[in-house]
């Protein structure tokens, strides 16, 4: 009876997460990462690190010219990976526990929140977990036989290929290595087993990283990557993110914490009592991602759903427990509370909808079939190429510590043939330019003034380029040169010539002379959109 209540959970929670594939909001890192397949195939990529994924996706322009559609392609592969990393856990926690035990933990992971929206996001921490969890299964299902070693070294290797983050996985596989050769009396050998291991996933990674490289115009150095992402992520005395985060997913999943915890306390207990005190050890040691929380200051709510997987091994000890002390009624009720768990942020996920994105990118490609350059915070629009500032805390910490206005050079250079107003930082009529300045992530108030100043609003988020000419003006400076429309206004005069509403008027980049009696819009001639631009925001956040 609790094996299926059990995989009636499974299934269910499986098509809950399914669904939200096609239906929850696209995240931006998401879009970010499917940009830099694009730039990638515009040869303007350079980073060799943390961009080998890309590889995996190259057919994903042929299932749409939408990039929502291609994100959600991205991510049924995504959610094959994310089975295999359940089944892992599940080969991980028998180690531990019961059959009813293991799968308990499965159900523990996938209840998280955090794991149930972003454990198969087109992001690389899915395909590392993947890999690293694969790994974790080979070395605890056995003896380290030679072909074993090297299966374990070549996933490990190719975690890394996908993000540096694997390293945060590496301490588990040591421990564990090391534990078996001190209950074996075999240290030695475990020490050569390790640096088998080792030299293998160096090989590999260093080989996927050579070939990655070939394929690129120009490269920069990884050192250099490597000194700019680490020193901006590690060791930050910071705790703003992993303390709205960390409090937040407490409060999310209450029962899954508890039976964390108490896991942690039965095998203290057990290990207290000299009970199989190898087993133990080897429980503890999957307890070593999380101190990744001590020194990454990047946790954002995804990087649970890559760190929490071996760390809820935990979760079947206590299931294991609970079971043997507590009546038959108890762990059915458990089962069905963390299913409920995870009903509420399927529901509460299913408020934040990818429909308003998917219908400004149809938009978007219908205006500009042949693609154009573009200004937005999200690279939302990631098949085009997307010139200025990602938007993110880390992005435009860099960009305010610098202090140097761009915006006016990229529109002079560039000429973007849109903005995409998908966050706060680009909302050029709620926001004041003295507003953006004052926030310590905000534009600097030049760049907001000359976006301001030469986009107007067309459809929604979407803004053109444009000008609202002021009675009296009397010179009007032209960055991005085209075809523009007379918007509203009455009797405009270019040069001496007079424009009536409607009228069509090429501009070519300066300064025009211009005379006015009234308010005057111009902005860039093309057919308004038939339908009508949706309320809702395009990006509601994690």
């Amino acid at each position: 009876m609790l094996r299926s209540i059990l995989i009636v959970a499974l299934v269910v929670i499986a098509i809950m997460r399914f669904v939200m594939i096609f239906k929850f909001e696209i995240n931006w890192d998401e879009f970010l990462n499917l940009s830099m397949l694009y730039a990638h195939q515009r040869g303007d990529l350079n980073e060799v690190l943390q961009t080998g994924f890309i590889h995996l996706f190259h057919w994903l322009p042929y299932i749409s010219e939408n990039e929502a559609d291609q994100v959600i392609a991205a991510r049924i592969l995504m959610f094959m990976a994310a089975l295999l990393t359940s089944f892992a856990l599940y080969k991980i926690a028998r180690v531990f526990s019961s059959v009813n035990g293991a799968l308990a933990a499965v159900v523990a992971y996938w209840s998280f929140g955090y794991v149930l929206q972003h454990a198969v996001g087109l992001r690389t921490d899915p395909m590392a977990a993947c890999a690293m969890m694969s790994a974790l299964w080979l070395i605890v299902a056995g003896p380290l036989t030679l072909g074993r070693i090297s299966l374990v070294g070549l996933l490990i290797g190719l975690a890394g290929f996908f993000t540096i983050k694997a390293i945060f996985y590496l301490p588990v596989i040591v421990l564990i290595v090391l534990l078996r050769g001190l209950r074996d009396r075999s240290f030695l050998i475990s020490l050569g087993h390790l640096a088998a291991v080792g030299l293998v996933a160096l090989i590999c990674f260093l080989g996927l990283i050579t070939l990655h490289a070939q394929t690129f115009e120009t490269t920069a150095s990884p050192l250099a990557f490597l000194n700019r992402t680490t020193g901006a992520t590690l060791g930050s005395a910071d705790y703003t993110i992993r303390k709205y985060y960390g409090i937040y997913i407490i409060l999310q999943n209450p029962l899954a914490i508890m039976l964390l915890v108490l896991g942690l306390g039965v095998a203290l207990k057990r290990w207290w009592q000299k009970r199989d005190n190898y087993t133990l050890a080897l429980a503890f040691a999957f307890l070593t991602p999380l101190l990744s929380l001590l020194f990454y200051s990047e946790a954002y709510p995804y990087f649970y759903a890559f760190i929490l997987p071996p760390v809820l091994v935990f979760v079947a000890i206590a299931f294991d427990e609970l079971s043997l002390r507590l009546s038959t009624a108890t762990p059915p009720v458990i089962v069905l509370a963390l299913l409920v768990t995870g009903g509420i942020a399927f529901t509460n996920s299913m408020r934040q909808p990818l429909a308003s994105q998917h219908a400004t990118l149809e938009v978007i490609h219908q205006l500009f079939p042949d693609g154009a350059p573009y200004i937005d915070s999200r690279s939302m629009v990631s098949s085009l190429p997307k010139h200025g500032i990602f938007m993110s805390s880390w992005g435009m910490t860099d960009y305010r510590n610098e202090a140097r206005p761009v915006m006016h050079e990229i529109l002079k250079q560039q000429r973007p043939q849109f903005l995409l107003s998908n966050s706060w930082h680009l909302d050029l009529v709620a926001l004041t330019p003295q507003q953006s300045q004052a926030h310590p992530f905000g534009l600097l108030e030049e760049d907001f003034v000359t976006l301001r100043d030469n986009y107007v609003r067309f459809w929604g988020a979407l803004y053109l380029p444009g000008k609202v000419i002021e009675p009296g003006d009397e010179t009007l400076s032209i960055l991005i040169p085209g075809t523009y429309r007379v918007e509203d206004g009455t009797d405009l005069q270019v040069h001496g010539q007079r424009y009536a509403a409607g009228s069509q008027i090429n501009l070519s980049a300066g300064e025009h002379a211009i005379a006015a009696r009234n308010k005057v819009t111009l902005i860039l001639d093309l057919p308004r959109p038939e339908q009508a631009p949706s309320d809702r925001p395009l990006f509601f956040g994690f």
